[in-house]
């Protein structure tokens, strides 16, 4: 007796299939990225990461990576810090949508980050 063949999904094996086939599906990739600028804001940053690491599934997540929630986003003392944090990004992902984090949530501290941010 014969066995039919079945016809299977690909089944990648690294990152670099996976996003092969992603963008074959025409797939857009987004990554949600939390932004402190200074050291107040770094410290609120590290605050936030703490209560992400509280919720189950988000505490799960980080110990999968072997990551702490502060690593997964760009604490800078410096406006520079900050392009260089976000140029990481570039061609990693279709699109960054960014999550401010400001030391004092004034305008001002506001938009010294979204200066810092804004492409060149």
């Amino acid at each position: 007796m014969q066995q039919a063949s079945i016809a299977r999904a690909p089944r990648p094996s690294n990152l670099a299939e996976v996003l092969d086939l992603i963008l074959d599906k025409g797939i857009v990739i987004d990554a949600y990225v939390r932004v402190a600028l200074g050291p107040g804001a770094s410290d609120r940053l590290q605050e936030e990461g703490n209560r992400y690491a509280g919720v189950p599934a988000y505490g799960a997540n980080f110990a999968r990576m072997g990551l702490k929630p502060v690593e997964t986003a760009i604490a800078a003392n410096s406006p520079e810090a900050i392009t260089r944090g976000l140029a990481r990004w570039q061609g990693a992902v279709d699109e960054v949508v960014l999550r401010a984090i400001t030391a004092k949530d004034t305008v001002e501290d506001h938009l010294a980050l979204v200066r810092a941010a804004a492409p060149a």
